[in-house]
């Protein structure tokens, strides 16, 4: 072959490679930024999803906040309540206890006959009274109906 015709040859596959080559920086720019786009629409899609759902997440937990405030202060009251209605109770009790007690120690102290049953509930309310505090004047009464024999 001659030499000119190698040359166009060498040229030829030197210009073929070139094209080539440069075939393949284009494909690799264009894949890279078609790569970096999609990344980008992929990402802002995921971050305007992941907004919507802390928003969602902030506003549930806010009104989850906001009526667990509510059923705490009506639990409060309700508790409050119930303290109230105990104590009541605990005050109509002790009051009772006290005036079965009067009343028993009077009848005693007039001679009246007592039954056994009244003696019994008399001491189970007496003992009750005296665990709510008690009374020094009834404590008396008791002791010196009990070292006369009367009870």
């Amino acid at each position: 072959m001659s030499k000119s015709i190698m040359k166009l040859l060498i040229e030829n596959i030197y210009a073929d490679a070139a094209l080539l080559l440069g075939i393949i920086v284009t494909v690799t720019a264009l894949i890279k930024h078609l790569k970096d786009g999609l990344y980008k629409l992929l990402h802002d899609r995921f971050d305007a999803v992941d907004n919507k759902i802390d928003d969602r997440f902030n506003d549930l937990d806010r009104r989850s906040g906001k009526r667990f405030d509510e059923l705490e202060s009506r639990f409060n009251t309700v508790d409050t309540k119930i303290e109230d209605l105990s104590e009541s109770i605990e005050n109509v009790d002790r009051n009772s206890c006290r005036n079965f007690i009067v009343t028993f120690l009077s009848a005693v102290e007039n001679g009246k006959n007592v039954g056994e049953t009244e003696t019994i509930r008399f001491w189970k309310l007496y003992k009750r009274y005296q665990d709510f505090g008690g009374n020094g004047y009834i404590k008396s009464k008791v002791d010196k109906l009990q070292s006369e024999g009367k009870i």
